[in-house]
């Protein structure tokens, strides 16, 4: 009688969940970012972070090009995550953040100030601008206190000036 050599299936471990991290760019993309696939999981993950509800939730989505070149000479290029517009023409920017290396507000700063800039045309109007939504989803704390979602908005602000 001859062994038989166990199929290679059999051999292999199951998948745990530390070897699939979501949290590595290139999985985070392949979860949340193919089209025509990942619209629903994407739509639910965003509802859900910023809480939307009723006519502010998200229920449709596209994605848009992520890659930004640089626009003047030695200016940084910028490429994003994730970038997705929902029905009512608001851009979110998903992005995954594994380590602690930039100061991560000012990035998302300057990832907004770019999404804006290249919504207008040299004769469009202001007001044709449409919100822009940066979500980070960081693997470390940014603040030392447990709140894990914090919402900044720009806000028009008034110095107190005395008469």
């Amino acid at each position: 009688m001859t062994s038989r050599r166990p199929h290679r299936l059999h051999t292999v471990p199951p998948l745990s969940p530390t070897l699939i991290d979501p949290t590595v760019d290139v999985v985070f993309k392949y979860i949340f970012g193919e089209p025509g696939a990942s619209e629903d999981i994407l739509m639910n993950l965003i509802n859900d972070l910023l809480s939307l509800q009723d006519d502010r939730r998200i229920k449709d989505l596209t994605y848009v090009e992520t890659q930004h070149p640089p626009g003047l000479y030695r200016q940084r290029g910028l490429i994003l995550d994730l970038r997705v517009r929902d029905e009512r023409g608001v851009t979110y920017n998903i992005e995954i953040q594994r380590q602690h290396t930039d100061p991560i507000l000012h990035r998302a700063i300057y990832h907004a100030s770019r999404i804006f800039a290249r919504q207008l045309n040299t004769s469009d109007r202001f007001s044709a601008v449409s919100p822009v939504v940066i979500l980070l989803l960081c693997n470390y704390s940014t603040y030392p206190d447990p709140h894990p979602v914090r919402v900044f908005t720009l806000t028009p602000y008034l110095p107190n000036i005395s008469s």
